[in-house]
């Protein structure tokens, strides 16, 4: 089974046909980023990704380009790509960490896995459905996983718990969002609930 017999063929095909085709900068195309990040992945260390940047730089492409040739080489080490179920939670970080390169990342999954000289067809199958079910929640729940709408902002936390600014307040937004994309948090009642209940779990004195 190939990549277009398992995914260009799906309902999807369209969006991942128009993404793949969508310029960063100038006249190349994702594509042809994806195709230097795949050259660049050696999966051997951390620092791939530093070094995709290094590699962008001495190319000349453009901040953007960049930024997303280093995501990819390091989303291929996400926690997500490993074996098991993806959940929620893990699928909306994959996406914040990833930003508009995430999909490509997915596919350079794909590639990854039939390059692999210990070819599996069971393992092939397993990565093809972990990338499915992950596309599924991309084009069809990404208002509730991917991108939860905010039910409360910095000031309202604040003055609810009586905080002051600072990073705890990022924190707790961000858990938030990351709580909604796991089905654990939907108005903003339960929102400030669950904030309440993390700082109390906390060791110390809330500042």
């Amino acid at each position: 089974m190939c990549i277009r017999d398992s995914l260009f063929t799906s309902p999807y095909a369209p969006q991942l046909r128009r993404y793949l085709g969508e310029r960063l900068s100038g006249e190349r195309p994702r594509l042809s980023l994806l195709k230097l990040a795949a050259l660049l992945y050696r999966g051997q260390d951390a620092d791939e990704g530093k070094e995709a940047r290094q590699a962008g730089r001495r190319l000349r492409l453009s901040a953007r380009e960049t930024l997303a040739l280093e995501a990819a080489v390091s989303l291929l080490n996400h926690p997500l790509l490993a074996a098991g179920e993806p959940s929620p939670r893990e699928v909306y970080r994959f996406y914040r960490d990833g930003g508009d390169i995430a999909i490509g990342a997915l596919l350079l999954a794909l590639a990854r896995e039939l390059a692999h000289p210990d070819f599996r067809p069971a393992r092939w199958e397993q990565t093809v459905r972990r990338v499915q079910d992950i596309l599924t929640l991309r084009f069809e729940r990404a208002s509730e996983v991917i991108e939860p709408p905010r039910l409360l902002d910095g000031d309202e936390l604040m003055a609810a718990l009586g905080l002051s600014p600072g990073p705890q307040v990022g924190a707790l937004l961000e858990g938030i969002r990351e709580a909604q994309a796991a089905g654990e948090v939907h108005t903003r009642e339960e929102a400030l609930d669950w904030a309440r209940k993390t700082l109390e779990s906390r060791p110390g004195p809330a500042p």
